[in-house]
């Protein structure tokens, strides 16, 4: 963006300098038009007094036209710089429109992009549906191919109760209740 707003600034300075020396040239042309005009009138008196030729006095007329054409010509050169100026700041703005619209348009891709990135990172990943302990891994090979259906691993849920059928010797019957609370170990 800096790089535009600089390149139409030069572009605009450049073009504000020809306008100024275009309204010094009006200027002068004014002040010669002016001279002109008094030269004029005083070179029609003269040949009308017969002390001047009539091709002097209508030189001068010439001269004083000429300048009036100049400065005809003068003017509209402003004008179209004027107009160029104008030209430029809208070329500008519309520069910057494009520009805005192609960043707003990279967001918006980055943020797709980034959204899924975010996606495929978390598909690397099994989420088991409950805590607890995993028992037994069925598969071990790391990156190896699955189906859908198949059973990788088992999990003793945490925080259930269990259910266990035991046998329990005849001699120990005795010292057993129904609700007691067991401590179990597994060979």
């Amino acid at each position: 963006v800096a790089s535009v707003e600089k390149r139409y600034q030069e572009k605009i300075e450049g073009i504000q300098l020809e306008i100024d020396r275009g309204k010094e040239e009006i200027q002068n042309i004014c002040d010669t038009l002016e001279a002109l005009a008094g030269q004029e009138k005083d070179y029609r008196e003269l040949w009308q007094s017969g002390a001047l030729p009539k091709s002097e006095w209508e030189a001068k007329k010439n001269e004083w036209s000429q300048q009036r054409q100049q400065k005809k010509i003068a003017e509209k050169e402003l004008a179209r710089l004027k107009k160029s100026v104008s030209t430029a700041k809208s070329e500008y703005e519309g520069e910057l429109s494009t520009m805005r619209l192609e960043c707003r348009k990279e967001i918006e891709e980055d943020q797709v992009n980034e959204g899924k990135s975010v996606r495929d990172y978390e598909d690397q990943f099994l989420r088991s549906p409950v805590t607890g302990t995993v028992k037994a891994l069925l598969v071990h090979t790391e990156g190896g191919v699955v189906s859908a259906a198949q059973e990788l691993l088992e999990i003793v849920p945490d925080g259930q109760d269990y259910i266990m059928e035991l046998s329990v010797q005849n001699q120990d019957i005795g010292y057993n209740k129904i609700g007691q609370p067991v401590s179990i170990h597994f060979d």
